[in-house]
């Protein structure tokens, strides 16, 4: 009995259709150098070919935008992550970047799938922290999964479409001065007085 291992490498040019593989072989006895061969394997191997995934982050949204936030405000991101492939995204982990800006706490979203030839939307609730960088933040999104079956690594590490906050600073105002402007220094009940603060 001989046993051979041959690779066969898919280049995509049938794509979503089943395959069957079958081998054939062509030999000599060593002694009466008849031929022997076999056209054909009593069961063919069958399986099915995808082409690789490519899921894209195809819409990245501030929903109910203000013209401007101040620090310890927070405000929803709504990221849209398309897969046109024909097998699922799996284990995928999906977090917002700020442009370098620091302050900003979104959770990352883990232990997700993306179907074959579908989409996720996600809503992140993002925290500004009271020292966070000020004035126009950028925000993206970016993930990481594997593909199905395979396990191959997949990314994207930016969307389509970006969208901003304007983020200012918080006033910390305070009362620096309480003073009786009617001038009087004793009052009676029923009387009134002026206050500037």
């Amino acid at each position: 009995q001989l046993v051979v291992d041959i690779n066969v490498t898919t280049l995509g040019a049938t794509t979503g259709v089943s395959v069957s593989v079958d081998a054939l072989f062509y030999a000599q006895e060593a002694l009466s150098l008849k031929e022997v061969t076999d056209g054909a394997a009593p069961t063919p191997d069958t399986f099915t070919v995808w082409p690789e995934i490519s899921p894209v982050i195809t819409n990245v949204e501030v929903l109910s935008p203000q013209a401007a936030y101040v620090q310890d405000q927070n405000f929803d991101v709504n990221v849209t992550i398309s897969n046109p492939g024909g097998v699922d995204a799996e284990n995928v982990e999906v977090g917002l970047t700020f442009g370098g800006a620091s302050g900003y706490t979104p959770a990352n979203q883990s232990g997700l799938t993306i179907p074959a030839g579908g989409s996720i939307e996600l809503t992140f609730n993002v925290v500004i922290g009271g020292s966070a960088t000020n004035g126009t933040i950028t925000i993206d999104a970016e993930f990481t999964g594997t593909e199905q079956y395979t396990s191959r690594a997949i990314a994207d590490g930016d969307s389509a479409s970006t969208d901003s906050v304007v983020v200012q600073e918080s006033e910390d105002a305070s009362i620096t001065i309480v003073e009786d402007i009617t001038g009087l220094a004793m009052y009676v009940q029923g009387m009134s007085f002026d206050v500037n603060v």
